[in-house]
């Protein structure tokens, strides 16, 4: 192992984020007059990205495994589908109606989508992006809700004043529910054991998924538009379109615990995995609102596009890996990876930044601690030192470096985490990564899961390095 007093990769200095986030969970905001999705990082509650979609944006759903995002554009008669590690449309799903309320199961394998006008939901088989079957509901479908297990779907019909409860797997009315005047949505608790469903007079309903019967009723002073639920289960929080606040409800009791005031006409509704965090989007204020959820006050205003909507669960979940993806740059001849989404948008844009195309490569890496890994830091060497990047791996390379180069800024301890191979030998369920050194002033050092790429690298005078006999690095997930 070396640690170098200089590393150039041709990167500017505008390139160094010392503000560096880990792999917290993104909201994915639609935009329903801006014809757009803002992506806010909530580590930081900056928007990240604004991600051009269909024609009036209304339903997000995002996946279990955090990969793709699913837009229900009403205008445009389609569901988007959002690479969630690039921040693009991969594919455009037609809908024969307008997709309002958009679902995922949890396996990731069907989405749901309302039509509004054709009383059918709209089963999309997300391997293909293809319509595998429809399923009868009632009139005027808003809202849809798949169950933890996956084998139910719940369906809000706001002209037939009922909730239907289908069977996933043949699309059979398992029950029809009545409710009160025009359910806005429906939302289930984690467990899966209650529905919530919200209607415009201010009634919500409670289902006990288990009889299909109503469990109880209360009251809030106004028209509810969507409802969460926080992840233990224990709190709930209602947009109240019309006095423009947020209504928290202990679950047990339905007793009232806090009203917070947030922007102008709130929509959609979510509540951060960890519990400690509740996103709303203000239609009418064109913002997030988001709220301490031990305070109950609002602690940031995010603003994003007209008339954000954003109904549905639309923060992804706290994933625990990412891909890394490589850069080259041509003129210098360097490597670089990253698997920031901001990063990766602004090198992909090539206009801030200029001159790095991907290769191709890619390999995946946790972006939290996990049983057994250990971290890899990032470096940033200031330009009169190189104007660099470096990632050490492990606690003990990443201080050694440190130590013998003081000058270098330490951007980030735990940029994201690898197991370390055990005399060079990767878990039989992981990955081996390689490193080359380009033995060269102007070092640099290209990472990779591709031993015959490896080769080829050495076999141009870059200097293979790491443990055991076929120098392993790092193992990735």
């Amino acid at each position: 192992m070396r640690t170098w007093s200089r590393f150039v990769i041709g990167l500017p200095i505008a390139f160094l984020f010392s503000w560096i986030a880990h792999a917290a969970p993104f909201a994915y905001i639609t935009n329903g007059n801006s014809n757009s999705v803002s992506v806010i990082d909530t580590a930081t509650n900056v928007v990240v990205a604004t991600i051009p979609v269909g024609s009036a944006p209304i339903g997000v759903a995002v996946n279990a495994a955090g990969s793709r995002v699913y837009i229900g554009n009403a205008g445009s008669l389609n569901v988007s589908v959002i690479d969630a590690g690039t921040n693009a449309v991969i594919a455009n799903i037609t809908i024969p109606d307008m997709p309002t309320a958009v679902a995922i199961d949890p396996a990731g394998t069907r989405l749901y989508v309302a039509g509004l006008m054709t009383s059918q939901v709209y089963v999309v088989g997300t391997a293909t992006n293809t319509l595998v079957a429809t399923m009868a509901v009632g009139d005027v479908p808003v809202g849809v809700a798949v169950n933890p297990a996956g084998t139910r779907v719940y369906v809000a019909n706001n002209v037939s004043n009922n909730v239907t409860v289908l069977d996933a797997s043949t699309g059979a009315v398992v029950a029809t529910i009545p409710v009160s005047m025009a359910p806005q949505s429906v939302t289930l608790n984690p467990a899966g054991t209650r529905a919530y469903v919200p209607c415009i007079d201010g009634l919500v309903w409670v289902i006990d998924t288990a009889s299909n019967g109503v469990a109880a009723t209360f009251t809030v002073n106004g028209a509810v538009a969507a409802v969460a639920v926080n992840p233990a289960g224990s709190r709930i929080y209602l947009t109240n379109f019309d006095a423009g606040s947020v209504v928290v409800v202990d679950a047990a009791t339905h007793a009232h615990i806090a009203t917070v005031p947030v922007g102008k006409s709130p929509v959609g509704i979510a509540v951060h995995p960890d519990g400690a965090r509740v996103y709303v989007a203000n239609s009418e204020s064109n913002s997030v609102s988001v709220i301490d959820a031990a305070a109950n006050t609002v602690v940031a205003t995010i603003a994003v596009g007209l008339a954000p909507v954003a109904y549905g669960p639309f923060i992804g979940p706290a994933s625990a890996t990412s891909t890394v993806v490589e850069y080259y740059h041509g003129v210098f001849d360097h490597y670089f990876i990253t698997w920031l989404p901001n990063e990766i948008a602004i090198l992909d844009a090539g206009t801030q930044i200029k001159g790095w195309v991907r290769t191709g490569a890619s390999f995946k890496a946790y972006t939290s601690a996990q049983p057994g890994t250990s971290p890899v830091c990032r470096y940033y060497i200031p330009p009169g030192l190189g104007d660099s990047h470096f990632f050490g791996r492990g606690t003990a390379e990443c201080t050694a470096t440190g130590l013998k180069n003081p000058a270098f800024y330490l951007e980030d301890p735990q940029f994201m985490q690898m197991r370390l191979p055990a005399a060079g030998v990767c878990p039989a369920n992981m990955t081996p990564v390689y490193r080359v050194f380009s033995n060269r002033p102007d070092a640099n050092h290209r990472y990779m899961i591709s031993r015959a790429i490896r080769d080829l690298m050495v076999s141009m005078g870059w200097l293979a390095e790491g443990d055991g006999p076929d120098l392993v690095v790092m193992c990735a997930p």
